[in-house]
């Protein structure tokens, strides 16, 4: 497994992108949008999405706090993960 955190500051968003790997999101602070696929759903601390491979997806901070979002791929190096914009 490989994991992290992203840090989404109040206003900005991680530009829309898509791997072959699927990938979980678990919000650990902060509120805000993740869309898939055009499908918008609202974040908030304890919720938890799936994000199929190649699906084009995109988070946006849309509270004064950072939204902190704990992510996972079931790979063993991320280095493996080739990101398309």
């Amino acid at each position: 497994m490989t994991m992290g955190v992203v840090r989404i500051r109040q206003g900005e968003s991680l530009e829309p992108h898509y791997h072959a790997q699927p990938e979980t999101y678990f919000t650990l602070s902060g509120r805000g949008t993740v869309t898939i696929e055009d499908v918008v759903h609202e974040v908030e601390p304890g919720r938890m999405l799936f994000i199929p491979g190649n699906a084009r997806h995109q988070i946006n901070n849309v509270d004064e706090a950072d939204l902190m979002i704990l992510y996972v791929f079931a790979i063993s190096d991320f280095g493996k993960v080739k990101y398309h914009f």
